[in-house]
């Protein structure tokens, strides 16, 4: 269970945590959600084990960037998917 940026409760069907120094490719995933969301469709995350094998298919709900603490850059940012 999760709110989101507009604070309605989705239930969530797993989290997908992406480490910010070591995932490949680097990108701005707000920026991402964003532009899904203003063409007018979610934006879609295409899951992959380390052979390559596609594991699922989900729409991201969620983009949560998580901060190291006490240092202010990004560690890790969690996407929401259903």
């Amino acid at each position: 269970m999760k709110k989101s940026k507009d604070n309605t409760e989705i239930v969530l069907r797993s989290i997908l945590f992406i480490d910010n120094t070591r995932s490949t490719p680097v990108l701005d995933y707000d920026s991402l959600a964003d532009q899904s969301l203003t063409a007018g469709r979610p934006m879609r995350a295409i899951v992959q084990n380390a052979s390559g094998q596609i594991v699922g298919e989900f729409e991201v709900l969620t983009v949560d960037p998580v901060p190291d603490i006490p240092a202010t850059r990004v560690h890790h940012i969690e996407l929401g998917l259903v």
